[in-house]
This record gives structure tokens, C-alpha cells and sequence, in this order.
């Protein structure tokens, strides 16, 4: 999945089962499908309608940038240790 997000590609994918960080969610950075006739029905959608594509598109490369780059990757992990070590704030 990250490598799709960070092509910025519209993605079709199974329900996750895992929580994933930053408000990756389904309408937004993917169509979720459970059925093969769902899956046909989310490619249909993605294949006629520009807009939506382009959004899911969007969306990806603004999560990529936010939270998938390793440089995004290493500043988080820096701030996380920051807020929770006394020793660290000095």
C-alpha cells in the first residue's frame, strides 16, 4: 500500500485491518472493496469518474508527504520522544 501512495495512485484495496495514523481512510485515499462485485464496482467508479480519481490521487501524495516520507517518518519519531522524555526536552 505505501508504494501505491507514494506513486499517488487511486487504490482499490480490501478493508484494512489495521489502524493506520494521519486519517488514511476509504472514500479518502482508497475505495474498499468485500465482493468481487464490489471490487469490479469500485474500479468502475474510479475508471468514470476523473474527479474522484484525481482526489484519491491527491490525497495519497498529501499523505505520502505528511506521514510516509522518511524525513516525515524520523521527525514524528523525534517529536514523539521529545514530548515524552524529561531528559530530552534540554
Amino acid at each position: 500500500m505505501a508504494e501505491y501512495v507514494a506513486a499517488s495512485r487511486a487504490i482499490v484495496s480490501e478493508p484494512l485491518r489495521y489502524p493506520v495514523p494521519g486519517g488514511f481512510a476509504p472514500g479518502r485515499n482508497f475505495l474498499e472493496f468485500d465482493s468481487l462485485e464490489s471490487f469490479v464496482a469500485a474500479i468502475e467508479r474510479l475508471l468514470t469518474d476523473a474527479t474522484l480519481r484525481e482526489d484519491i490521487r491527491r490525497a495519497n501524495w498529501e499523505y505520502y508527504l505528511r506521514w510516509v516520507r522518511p524525513d516525515a517518518q524520523v521527525m514524528r519519531t523525534l517529536e514523539i520522544i521529545r514530548e515524552g522524555s524529561p531528559d530530552f526536552r534540554r
